[in-house]
């Protein structure tokens, strides 16, 4: 089975056009929208920072260059869904969903939020219980939840983390996006890609040095990409291979350094 080649789009006071355009010349199969943050914040009211960009004119140049659409929940104080007050946390993930919705997205990537000290676990919790909440309105939408797990101060950000948030979920319909990056980090990356291998419906592939999230080429870091995709094919996911990334770099390049890998893998086998 062919991958599903997908990659970040972050859109610049710019037109649309030439973001979809450059996706489907290179050969990618989707893109994940992610709308402008100022000091690290989201302003999902304006998706481009001059000009808004109307959810029409993304599904139009969606279905025009057959790019399928994944999108990224916004970020910051008013999207920490397991802080905030129950009925608010629940309606700032149901906008987050019909967002998703407006441009055909069927996949939502969300953070939790930042939570720091012994409220950690109790926040994971209820930000679980908020997600069992919304599950069947994001399947009514035809969007499929994807938590992310993050790191340092984020919570969800180790396997433990992540298996308590499945555990009070207790919903099928939530599933988790793997940030290989924010995983090296926290130094489990190859455990929870396959201790949570069921869970999993997306990803953010980027790699780093351990220093920094940094959201480099793969092979440019210090990620085991070989040990990685062992894993990933031991859990049986065919999901996107989604890239996050903050260097330059051509599909034609990323598919390459990612079969090299692949075939390693399976001669090893042989």
């Amino acid at each position: 089975m062919n991958p599903i080649w997908s990659k970040q789009i972050k859109p610049q006071p710019q037109p649309l056009r030439p973001l979809f355009e450059d996706a489907a010349a290179e050969g990618y199969d989707m893109v994940e929208w992610r709308s402008p943050t100022v000091n690290g914040v989201t302003v999902p009211e304006t998706d481009l920072l001059e000009r808004p960009a109307s959810a029409g004119e993304i599904r139009a140049l969606s279905d025009a260059f057959r790019v399928a659409m994944a999108y990224h929940a916004p970020q910051g104080p008013l999207w920490r869904f397991g802080v905030l007050p129950y009925p608010e946390a629940v309606a700032r993930l149901q906008e987050s969903v019909r967002r998703a919705a407006a441009i055909n997205a069927g996949i939502l990537t969300f953070h939790l939020g930042i939570v720091l000290g012994e409220t950690r676990t109790a926040a994971i919790r209820q930000g679980a219980r908020v997600c069992r909440a919304v599950a069947p309105f994001a399947q009514d939408h035809g969007v499929r939840l994807c938590v992310e797990n993050v790191f340092d101060e984020h919570s969800v950000a180790t396997v433990e983390e992540c298996e308590i948030f499945f555990e009070a979920v207790a919903d099928p319909r939530l599933h988790l996006t793997l940030d290989t990056g924010h995983a090296h980090l926290c130094g489990c990356l190859y455990n929870m890609a396959e201790a949570l291998g069921d869970r999993l419906a997306f990803t953010h592939i980027h790699d780093n040095d351990l220093s920094y999230d940094t959201h480099l080429v793969p092979g440019n870091g210090t990620i085991d990409w070989k040990r990685l995709i062992a894993g990933l094919d031991r859990a049986g996911y065919t999901g996107p291979l989604n890239f996050e990334l903050r260097e330059d770099a051509l599909l034609p390049e990323i598919k390459q350094i990612w079969e090299d890998h692949r075939n390693s893998v399976h001669r090893k086998k042989v």
